[in-house]
């Protein structure tokens, strides 16, 4: 009976740090999904608005523009490429 007590217990606390370690969203080394996988960013994250439609580079290939139209305002993301100034533009679009 003490056994099971023991076994029981510590199925219990193991179970539940499981749990709590399985949770998805950012870790410390990526981002933990709900399908258990794990991804990483291969360069700079920028944020950006909601729900990015498409992603196209300009003709110069020095930046690349970025269409968002989600439940916040929709507009344009200019995200310059060159090493030197990693830096970008919001645009709203007009309705």
């Amino acid at each position: 009976m003490r056994i099971r007590l023991v076994l029981f217990i510590a199925l219990a606390l193991g179970g539940t740090t499981l749990f709590i370690a399985q949770r998805p969203g950012p870790s410390t080394d990526g981002y933990l999904l709900p399908n258990g996988w794990r991804i990483t960013p291969i360069g700079k994250v920028i944020h950006t608005e909601d729900l990015i439609l498409s992603i196209l580079p300009t003709p110069d290939s020095r930046a690349v523009v970025a269409v968002h139209s989600g439940f916040n305002p929709h507009g344009l993301v200019l995200i310059d490429r060159t090493p030197d100034l990693p830096d970008f533009n919001r645009r709203p679009i007009c309705k």
